[in-house]
């Protein structure tokens, strides 16, 4: 039998700043789930100030109210893709 190889999916999430804001100077936030080389980008239905927004961390700022919200949605997101693939 041949050996099986565990992919492990990358998740990274992302401010689509290429897209105009709302009224409210809000940016939409993305994530970027990564397979095999394959990429496909979709909404986490959030949007944030570009300054509230902690792109190496890739977590919105405490300066935000509603960050611990947001951090925690997009926690459970990300432990819902990130799991191995044999």
């Amino acid at each position: 039998m041949g050996r099986h190889k565990i992919q492990i999916p990358e998740m990274v999430f992302f401010l689509r700043t290429d897209q105009k804001p709302n009224k409210k100077g809000q940016q939409p936030i993305y994530f970027r789930y990564v397979l095999n080389d394959e990429k496909v980008d979709r909404s986490t239905k959030l949007r944030v100030e570009p300054k509230e927004w902690n792109g190496d961390k890739q977590k919105v700022k405490a300066a935000n109210p509603l960050s611990d919200e947001y951090n925690g949605r997009m926690q459970l997101l990300k432990s819902k893709y990130d799991k191995p693939i044999i």
